[in-house]
Parts: structure tokens; sequence; C-alpha cells
């Protein structure tokens, strides 16, 4: 994705909320942290924000930083979830999955237990 700017022209004159919601990317949010709940609870904060979130649960191992990996494309949800949470650039990952049963997995970190937005 980029930082610049759209990545299609037909994107110039659009909403970065109405391009999230024209992707309709599957979301996975997986807890990395030891704070219970804090999936469901971003997960229902992200719903609240457009995003289509499948899936909310724990992650296999414990995350100092929260990371956005995607499996297929979906570019703008890439973008507004970095921008959203404010996930450092080193953090997103990408692994070509056609298959995934989801386009976006978000591990939560401790930053993101310690410093959210969320209400």
């Amino acid at each position: 994705f980029t930082d610049s700017g759209p990545t299609s022209p037909l994107a110039t004159n659009m909403e970065i909320t109405d391009l999230l919601k024209a992707e309709n990317a599957r979301v996975s949010v997986m807890n990395g942290t030891y704070s219970a709940g804090l999936a469901a609870e971003t997960a229902d904060y992200l719903k609240t924000q457009g995003v289509n979130v499948v899936e909310a649960g724990n992650a296999q191992q414990i995350a100092t930083y929260t990371q956005v990996t995607f499996y297929t494309g979906k570019p703008y949800t890439v973008k507004y979830l970095v921008e959203l949470m404010k996930i450092d650039a080193i953090r997103i990952y990408h692994v070509n999955d056609p298959a995934s049963p989801f386009d976006i997995s978000i591990t939560l970190g401790t930053t993101w237990a310690n410093d959210n937005p969320m209400p």
C-alpha cells in the first residue's frame, strides 16, 4: 500500500471510510497481551469504525507491538487500520495466501493494551 495517496485513479475522490467499506475486508483480531478480553473489545471498537471483523480471539504468543498481516491485498483497509491504530510501518507484513479465511490479521500487542483510543 501507499502512504502518499490513492492507489487507483477511481479512488481519488473517495473518502478512506468509503474505500474501506467498498473493500469489505475480512479482519481477524488476536489478543497477544495479558489483558483479558482485549480482542473482543477491540473488535467491537473496530466494528463501530466500519471494519468488517470476522474473528476475535487469543494469539498463540505474547506480542510487545501490534502488528498487521495482510493476505489478499485490501490496501485501503490496511492503510486505515495502520493509521487508526498507529502501527509502525515495520510491523506490517504481507503473506500471499488467497485461501486465507480472512484478508487481514491484527495481533494486538502490549503497546495497544496500554495506549489505545477506545472509549
